[in-house]
C-alpha cells in the first residue's frame, strides 16, 4: 500500500523541479545546488506548521493553530536519594553503594552526590551500585558513609517542547488539583514568601540559557516542591525538527501534505523569481482547506447549557459548526 504522505525524497524531487535542477535525481545535500533545495523545504515547512495571518480567499483572516502539532507527555518528580551507605577510596573515581541502588534517572554529568557536606559531580551512573565521579577521591579512603543524591530542579522538557496548553495534571493522584501555569516571576515570589513542599500547585516555563550550539532548551519548575514521585501529564505545542532521510514524513499525516507541497513549491518560487506566484495562492487555498479538516479533531460536544440537550455550537478558526446530539 501507498501512503499518500509526500515523503521528504518527494519534496526535494518536486522543488528540485521547480528549480530546474531536474527530479528524478536531485542535488545532494552536499552540493551548492542541493542546499538550495533542502533550504527551501526548511523555510517552507516552517511556513505550512507557522503560517502566521493569513486571509483566506473569502477575506477572513485567521492564524492557525493546528492540532496536529499539539502532543501529549508526562514527566517524574523525583525525590532525592540516600538509602543505604556508600565506601570511596583515595585516587579512585568510583563511589561503591551498600544497601541500596542508584536510581536510573542519574544520567551524565548532570547530578551531584553528596558525601561528608561537599558535593560531588556524578560523570556516569556504571551500575546499580557504581558511579563514577568526574574526579579522582582526593579524600582518604573510608566506608559505611552517608550520602545524598539530589534530583535537581527545574525539571527538563522535551527537546521538541515550544509551548504549555493548559493546565497539568498529576495523573498519579486520584483527586489532586490540576498545576496551573503561571508566569516564572509569580512562581518565585510563592517560592520566597512561603517555602513549602508537597502536592505541586502551580508550574512555570524556565527559559534556559542559549549558546547557539542548539536549539532553545525549556525547563518546569512547580510549587509547592514535590517530595514524592508523581506523574504529572501535561500537553504541549511541539517544535518539529527538519526532516531528513531517516525522519521521512511531516506531521500532519496525507491530509495536510498538500499545504506543505505548496509551502515547499511556494519559497521554492519566490527565491527563484524574485515574488510571489500560483504556488503561494496555492498554498493560501490548502490552508482554508487544512483549517476545516483540522478542525475535525477539536472536541465535538463542550456540554449542555441549563441542563438542556441542546449542545454548544464548536468555533474552529473562521468556520463555525454547530453539531447535534
Amino acid at each position: 500500500m501507498t501512503d499518500l504522505a509526500d515523503s521528504f525524497t518527494t519534496l526535494r524531487q518536486l522543488v528540485s523541479y521547480e528549480y530546474g535542477f531536474g527530479y528524478a535525481s536531485p542535488p545532494s545535500s552536499s552540493t551548492t545546488k542541493g542546499a538550495i533545495i533542502d533550504s527551501c523545504i526548511r523555510s517552507g515547512i516552517r511556513r505550512a506548521y507557522w503560517p502566521g495571518k493569513v486571509q483566506l480567499p473569502n477575506g477572513a483572516f485567521i492564524v492557525p493553530d493546528w492540532n496536529f502539532l499539539k502532543l501529549e507527555a508526562t514527566l517524574t518528580t523525583y525525590q532525592s536519594y540516600s538509602t543505604g551507605t556508600v565506601s570511596v577510596e583515595n585516587g579512585s573515581k568510583d563511589v561503591t553503594l551498600d544497601g541500596g541502588t542508584f536510581p536510573t534517572w542519574i544520567t551524565d554529568d548532570t547530578y551531584y552526590i553528596t558525601i561528608d557536606s561537599t558535593d560531588y559531580l556524578i560523570h556516569t551512573r556504571t551500575s546499580g551500585t557504581v558511579v563514577e565521579l568526574s574526579e579522582a577521591w582526593g579524600g582518604a579512603g573510608d566506608s559505611g558513609v552517608s550520602y545524598e543524591v539530589e534530583y535537581p530542579t527545574p525539571y527538563s522538557l522535551p527537546s521538541d517542547f515550544g509551548s504549555f496548553i493548559g493546565r497539568m495534571t498529576i495523573t498519579s493522584l486520584t483527586g489532586a488539583e490540576p498545576i496551573e501555569v503561571i508566569g516564572e516571576n509569580r512562581l518565585r515570589d510563592l517560592e520566597a514568601g512561603i517555602s513549602t513542599t508537597g502536592t505541586p500547585l502551580y508550574a512555570a516555563l524556565i527559559n534556559q540559557s542559549h549558546d547557539g550550539t542548539a536549539n532553545q532548551a525549556w525547563k518546569v519548575d512547580f510549587w509547592p516542591a514535590a517530595t514524592s514521585e508523581l506523574t504529572i501529564g501535561y500537553q504541549y505545542r511541539l517544535n518539529p525538527n527538519m526532516l531528513d532521510t531517516t525522519a521521512l514524513y511531516a506531521y500532519g499525516g496525507p491530509s495536510h501534505t498538500e499545504m506543505i507541497l505548496e509551502a515547499c513549491l511556494s519559497v521554492a518560487e519566490e527565491r527563484r523569481t524574485g515574488g510571489r506566484g500560483i504556488h503561494y495562492a496555492n498554498f493560501i487555498e490548502q490552508v482554508a482547506t487544512a483549517v476545516v479538516v483540522d478542525g475535525r479533531r477539536d472536541p465535538q460536544f463542550y456540554g449542555s447549557l441549563n441542563r438542556s440537550r441542546k449542545p454548544v455550537e464548536r468555533h474552529s478558526g473562521d468556520y463555525l459548526t454547530t453539531h447535534s446530539s
